[in-house]
């Protein structure tokens, strides 16, 4: 049986803190730390944000921490400043991975640019199970139900052991800052036919 959400939250923040406590001027330090709040069950985003600013401003030609804080800034609903960052992260590192990929589709589709968010993959090889169910919602939102359902039989048979789908979903919802994106992410998962 798992942790509770509570309890992961309250791991995160003390270990985040624990960790500032010790090395506040370490980049890496503040990276970590902007992940546990801002894509914890914490879901202090604004704290996340600003950890993730001070970590791409110590380390500013790092490609790992300007993806971060461009997925931070997408969350937070700064949509196109994520995308303008995204586009720097994708020149410095244009063999990147398919993170770069599923940042820019889940940017593209809180701006409500489904079309853009799955072709965010068109240059990946195989993309992982999780980005099957922001295809389905994607799919979803643009109409096309067969596919989205398509998409989502197709997650439940390649999940990897303990993904959760259910899990995955919420944890997309908990982290939008702006009630608008989390609407979004709910609207298409719902349609796709995720039981949330």
């Amino acid at each position: 049986m798992g942790l509770s959400q509570d309890t992961i939250a309250e791991k995160c923040r003390f270990h985040a803190e624990t960790a500032l406590d010790l090395d506040d001027t370490n980049p890496v330090v503040h990276a970590y730390a902007s992940m546990a709040f801002g894509f914890s069950p914490l879901a202090e985003k604004e704290r996340g944000l600003k950890h993730s600013s001070i970590a791409a401003t110590l380390n500013p030609n790092d490609c790992e921490l300007m993806l971060l804080h461009a997925w931070q800034l997408a969350f937070a609903g700064n949509h196109e400043q994520a995308i303008a960052l995204l586009r720097r992260v994708s020149l410095l590192n244009p063999l990147g991975d398919y993170m770069i990929a599923e940042c820019f589709a889940d940017t593209y589709y809180m701006m409500g640019d489904y079309e853009k968010a799955l072709e965010s993959y068109n240059d990946q090889g195989d993309a992982p199970p999780q980005s099957q169910a922001v295809f389905a919602a994607c799919h979803a939102q643009m109409g096309r139900l067969d596919e989205a359902h398509a998409c989502l039989l197709h997650l439940y048979n390649v999940k990897p052991v303990g993904f959760d789908v259910e899990a995955f979903v919420a944890a997309q919802c908990i982290t939008c800052l702006r009630e608008d994106d989390r609407n979004n992410w709910l609207n298409g998962f719902r349609r796709a036919g995720v039981d949330i």
